[in-house]
């Protein structure tokens, strides 16, 4: 009995272990690059993006280019899109020569980057998402300041 006891616990723990590694493991930014062959704003944003992918090579920030030169890159990236959670927020800005950032865990559509935004502009999209840890803000009850 407790064999079978332990081997359930065992069982268990690891059927739920995956969703609690991909919370400690997973992307706190995805940062989406919507590119095209045949945009020349995309070739013009392209060398501030792999500078600014360069400054936060981190385990918390997923960059993510979606294609759009032809039909089955399309495709490609509407199925990669779906699998990350972002598909809404891919399809309403899917025009190429975009950079979207976007939180993960809230899906939230944060940002959208073209080709005049400067690498200041994009690392200050990011610090607060991606180096700092989560902070906490609470009202204090006796003097409404929040508090961390």
């Amino acid at each position: 009995m407790k064999k079978i006891v332990l081997l359930s616990a065992i069982l268990i723990a690891f059927i739920f272990a995956p969703f609690s590694l991909k919370a400690e493991v997973g992307p706190k930014v995805i940062v989406v690059h919507i590119d095209s062959a045949q945009c020349a704003d995309c070739q013009t944003i392209k060398p501030t993006l792999e500078l600014f992918e360069a400054q936060h090579v981190r385990k918390d920030i997923l960059f993510v280019t979606l294609d759009q030169s032809n039909e089955n890159a399309k495709h490609q990236s509407i199925l990669l899109a779906d699998a990350l959670g972002i598909l809404d927020i891919y399809m309403a800005n899917e025009t190429p020569g975009k950079v979207l950032v976007i939180i993960d865990h809230e899906k939230q559509l944060t940002h959208i980057f073209d080709k005049n935004t400067t690498i200041e502009q994009m690392n200050a999209a990011v610090s607060d998402f991606s180096e700092n840890p989560t902070i906490m803000m609470i009202e204090e009850p006796e003097t409404g300041m929040m508090i961390e």
